[in-house]
């Protein structure tokens, strides 16, 4: 009874008013799905509250002990750019440096996820920063150092290319949206940095129906 409680206020987190609009994560992760998400929400299921709770707790846990240095850390910054917002976990405000906090069912990582990288190279690029951090919770790691930091650098150059790249996709979502037709919008079935998020897509087989007659099209 209570977890339906809970799944149903999470859906109205997810597909309500304070999720209108388009974010970076709707552009950087799978902006088809994004858009399915948007013309047919799907009910939210106790995996997506258990991936929800476990981390909002490190993210608050995290901020928290951050919001002890007011002078240094601004938490949860809002951005808004071209009709696009996010929200940076972290900045450091004397350096100008965002950080998003992650947490990964890992022991280790050697290399950053590239997910967490183009999420964060987003905040950079509408920040006008040249360096960023992911800061990683490995909560498999049962040792002294459960915590890894990567830092990200861009150049002039790579900020520009990100931004277009972010002006592109919005383009092409909100087409799709306008049109109700999610096949607009980019996907990542072919996108080894990113079809993990296939797996439990229920627009799955749509995607692959999309792929193949696309290419028979081009043949």
């Amino acid at each position: 009874m209570y977890l339906e409680q809970l799944l149903t206020s999470l859906y109205e987190k997810f597909n309500g008013d304070e999720r209108s609009g388009i974010h970076v994560s709707d552009l950087t992760l799978c902006p088809r799905k994004s858009v399915w998400r948007k013309l047919n929400p799907e009910p939210c299921t106790p995996r997506d509250l258990n991936f929800f709770s476990s981390g909002r707790s490190i993210h608050d846990s995290i901020q928290t002990l951050a919001n002890h240095n007011k002078k240094k850390f601004e938490i949860e910054k809002e951005l808004s750019w071209e009709g696009i917002s996010g929200h940076v976990d972290l900045v450091d405000t004397e350096n100008n440096i965002p950080i998003e906090c992650k947490s990964a069912r890992v022991k280790t990582m050697d290399v950053v996820k590239p997910h967490y990288v183009s999420q964060l190279k987003a905040y950079m690029a509408i920040l006008g920063s040249k360096t960023g951090v992911v800061l990683v919770q490995l909560l498999m790691h049962f040792d002294d150092k459960p915590f890894v930091e990567f830092e990200i650098t861009m150049d002039e150059e790579e900020m520009n290319t990100t931004k277009q790249k972010l002006l592109l996709d919005k383009e092409f979502y909100l087409m799709a949206l306008e049109k109700k037709d999610p096949m607009l919008a980019r996907g990542v079935t072919k996108d080894k940095d990113l079809d993990w998020l296939c797996r439990n897509c229920p627009h799955y087989a749509d995607c692959l129906k999309n792929d193949i007659k696309e290419e028979k099209k081009n043949d």
